[in-house]
C-alpha cells in the first residue's frame, strides 16, 4: 500500500494534529502519561526526557533502558516463532503480524492511569507494530487513549512499511492517531545521510509530543 493509497483511507488524519494539541491545552489537573512501545521509541523517550512534560512514563521493551524517575519498564521480547536464523543470527520473518493477546502487565499499567494515555510506537518494527494493535483492539472505545505512531522510510523495505499502514489504518477505526510518515523528511529535506533523516524524524516527533 501506498502513502496515496493510506491518505484516502484515513482522510481525517490530516485534523489529528490539531486534536492532539488541543488534549495538551487542558487544567493542569489532568495528568498526561506516556507509554513507548519497543526499542526504538524508548529509546527517542530516554533521550529527550528532560524535553518531555508527561507525569509518568513506562517503556515496553525487550531491553531495560537507563531508568529515571517516574519511569516504569516492562519486559516484552517477541517469540523465536517471529524470527528465522541462519548462521547464529536471527533475521524477522517477512509474515503478517499476529493479533496478539495484551500482555496483563501493560494492560494494567494502561487501566492503572488517570488523565490522557499517549502511546508512542515505531509501526512496522514487531513489537511497536503488535502491541499498539493489541492496546487498541483492548482499549477500543477508551476516551482517555490516543497515539502517535510513525511510518518508516520506504528504503527500510516494503513488508515493514506495508504492516506499519495496516496496522495504522487498524487504529484509527479505533482511537485517535497521528501518524508521521518519515518520508515526508527525505521530501522535505532532499538527499540526506540515513542518520540525519533518522535525526530530523525523532526532532518532528518530539515536537509532537
Amino acid at each position: 500500500m501506498n502513502r496515496r493509497d493510506f491518505a484516502k483511507r484515513i482522510p481525517f488524519l490530516a485534523a489529528m494534529p490539531l486534536a492532539l494539541g488541543a488534549s495538551k491545552s487542558k487544567t493542569p489537573s489532568t495528568k498526561r502519561h506516556l507509554i513507548a512501545l519497543g526499542s526504538v521509541a524508548s529509546n527517542l523517550v530516554v533521550e529527550n526526557r528532560n524535553l518531555l512534560r508527561f507525569d509518568s512514563f513506562t517503556l515496553v521493551s525487550d531491553h531495560s533502558p537507563d531508568l529515571q524517575v517516574k519511569t516504569e519498564f516492562i519486559s516484552y521480547v517477541p517469540p523465536d516463532q517471529a524470527y528465522f536464523f541462519l548462521n547464529m543470527r536471527k533475521f524477522l520473518k517477512k509474515e503478517p503480524y499476529p493479533l496478539i493477546d495484551l500482555p496483563e502487565e501493560l494492560s494494567e499499567v494502561i487501566r492503572s492511569k488517570e488523565g490522557e494515555v499517549l502511546i508512542i510506537a515505531a509501526l512496522g518494527k514487531y513489537t511497536g507494530t503488535v502491541l499498539s494493535n493489541s492496546i487498541a483492539k483492548a482499549f477500543a472505545g477508551s476516551s482517555h487513549l490516543s497515539f502517535v505512531v510513525t511510518i518508516p522510510f520506504s528504503f527500510e523495505g516494503s513488508f515493514v512499511r506495508n504492516e506499519a499502514l495496516n496496522a495504522a489504518i487498524k487504529i484509527t477505526s479505533l482511537h485517535p492517531i497521528h501518524f508521521f510518515d518519515f518520508e515526508d523528511i527525505r521530501e522535505k529535506h532532499g538527499n540526506i545521510s540515513v542518520r540525519s533523516a533518522f535525526e530530523k524524524g525523532d526532532e518532528e516527533l518530539i515536537r509532537l509530543l
